[in-house]
């Protein structure tokens, strides 16, 4: 198997293991979940903000 194919989290986590052992992976392992946390995050911001904006638009509509 390719392990660049896999994708670079898989590539990434190969190479830990193959240098740094345990502790090595588990450092790859708290990153990538960590930029997984921050993506959604930005992302429910960006849809609150998008609402956010809907609403506003809905009141000025109304008034």
């Amino acid at each position: 198997m390719n392990i660049r194919s896999a994708g670079p989290n898989v590539e990434a986590l190969a190479q830990a293991a193959s240098s740094g052992g345990a502790d090595g992976v588990m450092q790859v392992a708290q990153t990538s979940v960590l930029k997984k946390a921050i993506n959604s995050q930005a992302q429910l911001g960006a849809q609150l903000i998008a609402s956010a904006g809907n609403v506003g638009r809905n009141v000025n509509f109304m008034a």
